[in-house]
Formats: C-alpha cells, structure tokens, sequence
C-alpha cells in the first residue's frame, strides 16, 4: 500500500494571468478543490507524504521582495497567510528555492522574480508542509506597470503512501 498514490485536483490548473493591480497582494485567486477540505485534511493525516507544485512566472513584477512588503504569497488550509514560496525547504519568510541554494538571478535577492524588471524569470518548487496543505488562495500584486506581468501555476495535491501507526 506503500506505493499509493492520491491526486486532488482543482479548478485552477492551467497557468493563470493575475489581473493587472499595483498594491501588494491586490489579485486573489481563491482555490476550489473537487473534494471537500475536511476530506483533504484526513487525507494529508493518513498520508506518508504530500506535495503541491506551485510557481510564479514573471516579467517586472516582484514576489516575496525580501523583508520588505511581499507581494504575493499564497494561503494555507487554516486560513495563515505563507510568506515563502515553494521550493524553499526551511520554510524562512520571503525565501524562494534560488535563495536558499544561492542562485537566483539577482545574487542580493532570495526570489528570482524580487529583480523586479525584465527579462522574464520565475520562482517555483513544491511546498510539502502537511500542516499548511493544501494551498487555498493566490495572492499577487505588483502587475500595473506598462510591462509588468505574473502568470501562476498551481499542481493537483499529491499524497503518497500511508503513515505507519
């Protein structure tokens, strides 16, 4: 039984433009899931192991932007606004994958998208924390600029395995 696999799906799987707005966290994309969030929730419980992928794509607009004010983050199932993106392991606020590895595009910056200007990049990874899955809203802003842009992309939950008693 080990070796199971469960797929939640959502009503927001395809890549999805944020509607153009200038504050911080001005588009909200609330998640619907084709299960009811109580059942996601004894799912998680009973599972070894869940992941969700989510990404940011972006041309001139920021993410996390570092200590200052993020402009996107995403919800977890109780409600707690998340202020890291996935990919980062350690969980820390304002963190995406690249700045935990020391990669990303802009070396001062801990997202790629936090360069803020052009050409196109992106910040993207799975969030595994079982206490915040699944992701239930989409917050960006920063997109009103003549050349600011953000598409995001969030994966079907996927739960593998069952927890040993």
């Amino acid at each position: 039984m080990n070796g199971t696999k469960t797929i939640v799906e959502h009503d927001s799987m395809a890549e999805i433009e944020a509607s153009k707005c200038r504050g911080a966290r001005c588009y909200k994309r609330v998640i619907r899931y084709n299960v009811d969030l109580k059942q996601i929730a004894a799912l998680i419980q009973v599972s070894q192991s869940c992941r969700q992928f989510i990404k940011y794509r972006c041309g001139g607009s920021v993410l996390l932007y570092g200590s200052a004010t993020d402009y996107g983050s995403w919800v977890s199932r109780n409600g707690t606004r998340m202020k890291y993106w996935g990919g980062a392991a350690s969980r820390r606020d304002n963190y995406c994958a690249c700045g935990e590895t020391g990669t990303c595009v802009e070396s001062d910056q801990l997202c790629n998208c936090d360069k803020n200007n052009l050409p196109e990049t992106s910040d993207e990874g799975y969030i595994t924390d079982p206490d915040a899955l699944p992701v239930t809203q989409l917050q960006f802003g920063d997109t009103d600029g003549s050349g600011e842009y953000g598409f995001h992309t969030l994966g079907a939950l996927e739960c593998t395995g069952r927890r040993r008693e």
